[in-house]
């Protein structure tokens, strides 16, 4: 099957990538860079660049694609460029439409696990996304993640380096902050 991975050169896309490719599928990685991306990645992905908050650059990206899994997204802003309406929400939008164009048959989209409680409007924006998913005429599926750590991660995994290192950690406030 051929997978179109938006945010492909992220942490759980380059993850994805890898294991899709392990179990025989045919993967395109849609990043802004994705061209120059494509020198990370074994022989025989694809490559389209675009963004997924400009409707107009993912016109063909899926073409031929059986399934999208769209991970792309952030989880705080920068503006002007990177907001969560422009990216989270109008992003997802702009993805499903052009998987509706051109046939996809499923998407699978990576949301966050305290999508349906959290009160930040990252938490917000992930919930109005899935609403938009749940629009997809054909197979949708949602997967809320929680904390996602590994290579490159930048929190989590330097947590874990001072855990293992320190002799001592420090605790903040009680250390009774609840995690997950």
């Amino acid at each position: 099957m051929k997978v179109l991975v938006t945010g492909g050169t992220g942490l759980i896309g380059e993850a994805a990538v890898d294991a899709l490719l392990r179990h025989g599928h045919t993967v395109r990685i849609l990043s802004r860079h994705a061209a120059h991306d494509l020198r990370e990645f074994p022989a025989g992905v694809e490559s389209h660049d675009g963004d997924v908050s400009d409707r107009a650059s993912l016109h063909g990206s899926m073409g031929g694609c059986e399934a999208v899994l769209h991970v792309a997204g952030i989880a705080s802003e920068e503006p002007p460029e990177k907001t969560f309406d422009g990216v989270n929400i109008a992003g997802t939008r702009n993805v499903i439409d052009e998987a509706e164009r051109t046939g996809v048959a499923r998407i699978v989209f990576v949301s966050s696990l305290g999508a349906a409680e959290g009160a930040s409007e990252y938490h917000k924006s992930k919930v109005q996304a899935e609403r938009i998913v749940e629009t997809f005429s054909r197979q949708w599926l949602i997967v809320r993640t929680g904390n996602v750590y590994g290579p490159k991660d930048g929190v989590i995994s330097f947590l874990l380096q001072i855990v293992r290192t320190l002799p001592v950690v420090p605790v903040i406030d009680a250390g009774n902050q609840t995690f997950q």
